[in-house]
């Protein structure tokens, strides 16, 4: 049986950063599995271009066999061709704004969830009553970085304002934050990870104003980084968001709540600040790569799959 996660992302995202992870988790483990593209891989995110990867729509559909599994993202959940494949499917639920089919359909054997919320979401409010397996995200141990102290002198503020999963709000915290003469760097546009986390270690303050998030990676990478986050927690952040903890909450979409919490920041004393640094340090810490391989691979066992070092092993006993 060989595994396939599809795809059709070409630009820098959380979300294949996901789909790149699980493959290479699952190879290493034994499993044979590979990206499979409904776009193009020539420009596909941060990674290197995978040899193994299956380009295209018309060559996953030759190469599928019944007893293959594949793993379709939320926002491409209804594929005839692939139905008519027969072969075995799973939904990987990221971002629950994109599913495009029900989450009940009997094609699917289970749905892969990135959050506890969102495994709730998908029971309450889409009705799913079948098997459903949480497998969160992970930050590498190398982007956790040694906490700061004390209270910044002119604290930097950083906003992502993205138009896929913002509805104007950055703008606005933008303004507000400006006028009371606070310095604000705004990321608009997609870029390699390795620089999007270093804009992470050069801010002070990241105002997290997204609420299409499964499982909002950049939390933890500004977590890892020593910035306090203040913001939104979206449908999945609570996987690991201690308001008041690790960082400061807010209503969804209540932007001038979060632009208040970052002035009454400001006005803490240093052993707030770092308080909530070493509470997100030892999130990030405890939110590792072995973790969510642990998870990851169970679920792949619940599915009745077996990879080949474990057949392998099986078959010398």
């Amino acid at each position: 049986m060989r595994i396939f996660h599809l795809c059709n992302w070409t630009g820098e995202s959380g979300g294949i950063k996901t789909l790149y992870d699980h493959v290479r988790l699952l190879r290493r483990a034994g499993y044979d599995a590979a990206l499979a593209s409904y776009g193009a891989f020539a420009r596909c995110d941060w990674f290197e271009h995978d040899a193994r990867a299956v380009p295209g729509r018309s060559e996953l559909l030759e190469l599928v066999r019944p007893d293959d599994l594949v793993v379709l993202p939320d926002f491409c959940m209804r594929d005839r061709e692939l139905a008519e494949a027969r072969c075995r499917q799973v939904v990987l639920v990221q971002n629950p704004d994109l599913m495009t089919g029900p989450a009940d359909d009997p094609r699917y054997e289970a749905l892969l969830v990135t959050s506890e919320p969102l495994v709730g979401w998908v029971r309450a409010e889409k009705g799913c009553t079948g098997p459903l397996h949480l497998v969160p995200g992970f930050l590498e141990r190398e982007l956790v970085l040694e906490p700061r102290r004390g209270v910044p002198a002119s604290p930097r503020c950083l906003l992502v304002d993205r138009v896929d999963k913002h509805r104007g709000e950055p703008a606005r915290a933008r303004d507000a934050l400006r006028s009371a003469g606070l310095p604000v760097h705004v990321l608009d546009e997609r870029m390699p990870r390795t620089r999007f986390v270093r804009h992470f270690a050069e801010a002070d303050v990241y105002l997290h104003l997204s609420y299409r998030e499964g499982f909002p990676v950049s939390i933890l990478e500004a977590f890892g980084a020593g910035c306090v986050v203040v913001g939104f927690s979206g449908r999945g952040g609570l996987h690991f968001m201690r308001p008041g903890e690790n960082c400061l909450v807010v209503d969804d979409g209540d932007w001038r709540a979060a632009t208040d919490a970052v002035a009454e920041l400001l006005r803490a004393p240093p052993a707030r600040w770092d308080a909530l640094r070493r509470s997100a340090r030892a999130t990030a810490l405890a939110h590792d790569e072995a973790s969510s391989e642990r998870a990851l691979l169970a679920a792949f066992a619940a599915l009745g799959t077996s990879s080949a070092r474990r057949t392998t092993r099986d078959a010398a006993s």
